[in-house]
């Protein structure tokens, strides 16, 4: 019970700092609030249970069902402090997922980029007239990630030849060199060695990483070599849904503290838009529901009939001191208000404005994306920059987002980026 409670909040304190100009950290924000808006209510199932020792079991059984629904999980939990003794007993078998979509059929997996690997999507695929759809950079954990999305044709046949391409995404961990330009985006180069991956983009592009995991996405990938050879040996099980995990009817009050929760969590969730991430909210909602875990801790510690009483007490304690959570706390279960949604606001500025504020800014993100959803309405690409920088007038740290439609000339390199210890990244 300790271990659940105090991962709930340290993982706030995580996004209280990650959200903040000087450390902005999108990814982080984006996983820890993931990890708790499905988490919350087994978190609560827990704290009601009646006796010290199903309380210990049901708060081991949500610790294992939120690292079996999400296995990454695990690197977070262990950041997290949890000791690898305990990590051991928790960590549960892999999701027993059979690579097979509803109709049975073998769809492709995410793989860690290897040679033998391209050589299977080398083999399926013609990535020497790969469209570039999005390119992505950010700073998180003190290194570089990079996202590399393309279109590419397949090399073999289809019944219906009005098919879409199919999709093929390279998350590069641990970049040491990045650059793109809008005007060189067809072709895509994938290259594994020892210690270092390599991904060409367009003629003169390059991103180098330590790393990288490949996602395809394509309806008929079982038509392929690859996927006519793993339905031989994939298991025929097909996996039709996923347990919810652990699921019980908590009082009236106790259900409020949990979808209060879970909405605060769904709305820091919006730092997957890049846009939005940049959002003063975000923090504003860290900072309201700090100490959360450590309050279900004291109500869990009480006898089973007083919990009630706690429950509504710490809804009001919220309602009267944070107002962050204020308008979404109502007292009807059935009418919980979201908050507001988080706006960019002043936040969101052009990049003249933004120079203009900002003294010294630094990049915290870069992307550059083509709306690929309507091919017979194609939309021209967006480029988006967070910047973080002292305010010219006082001296504060802020961040900025902003976005240019149609860009002239769009160039992203890793130039000017700085990681943990001091490492400098810069373009070749």
């Amino acid at each position: 019970m300790d271990l659940l409670t105090e991962l709930l909040d340290r993982s706030i304190e995580e996004v209280v700092e990650a959200a903040s100009p000087e450390s902005f950290d999108r990814p982080l924000i984006r996983h820890n609030a993931d990890m708790w808006h499905n988490g919350l209510h087994e978190l609560l199932h827990a704290v009601s249970a009646p006796a010290p020792g199903e309380q210990e079991s049901r708060a081991r059984e949500a610790l294992v069902w939120m690292m079996t629904v999400r296995p990454g999980r695990v690197e977070l939990f262990t950041r997290h402090g949890i000791p690898d003794t305990v990590m051991q007993a928790l960590t549960p078998q892999p999701w027993p997922d059979t690579g097979r979509d509803y109709r049975g059929l073998v769809r492709p997996l995410p793989a860690a980029m290897s040679p033998s690997v391209v050589d299977e999507v080398l083999g399926d695929y013609d990535l020497h007239e790969a469209s570039i759809e999005r390119v992505e950079v950010e700073r998180t954990r003190g290194a570089l990630t990079a996202h590399v999305t393309a279109s590419v044709a397949r090399r073999f046949a289809l019944l219906d030849p009005r098919a879409r391409d199919a999709s093929l995404s390279v998350e590069l961990d641990d970049v040491t060199d990045l650059v793109f330009d809008q005007d060189d985006r067809h072709g895509l180069t994938l290259i594994a060695a020892d210690g270092e991956v390599t991904v060409g983009i367009g003629k003169k592009g390059h991103g180098y990483a330590r790393r990288a995991t490949l996602r395809l996405e394509d309806h008929h990938w079982h038509l392929s070599a690859a996927g006519l050879a793993a339905d031989v040996v994939r298991p025929h099980t097909v996996l039709l849904t996923q347990d919810t995990g652990p699921v019980t009817e908590l009082t009236p009050d106790a259900s409020r503290v949990a979808w209060v929760l879970r909405l605060t969590m769904r709305e820091i969730r919006i730092a997957r838009s890049p846009l939005r991430a940049a959002s003063p909210g975000i923090r504003a909602l860290a900072n309201a529901v700090r100490g959360a875990g450590s309050d279900l801790r004291a109500i869990a510690d009480l006898p089973p009939a007083r919990r009630d009483a706690a429950f509504a007490d710490l809804l009001q304690r919220w309602k009267r001191d944070r107002p962050a959570l204020a308008g979404r706390i109502t007292d009807n279960l059935e009418h919980l208000t979201p908050a507001p949604h988080l706006a960019p606001g002043e936040d969101r500025i052009d990049p003249a404005r933004s120079r203009a504020i900002l003294s010294a800014a630094e990049p915290r993100h870069l992307s550059w994306t083509v709306d690929a959803t309507a091919p017979s309405e194609p939309r021209g690409p967006t480029l988006t920059v967070i910047e973080a920088g002292r305010d010219a007038a006082d001296g504060s740290w802020r961040l900025m987002s902003h976005a240019t439609t149609h860009p002239h000339r769009a160039r992203i390199t890793t130039t000017g980026y700085t990681v943990a210890g001091g490492r400098a990244i810069t373009s070749t």
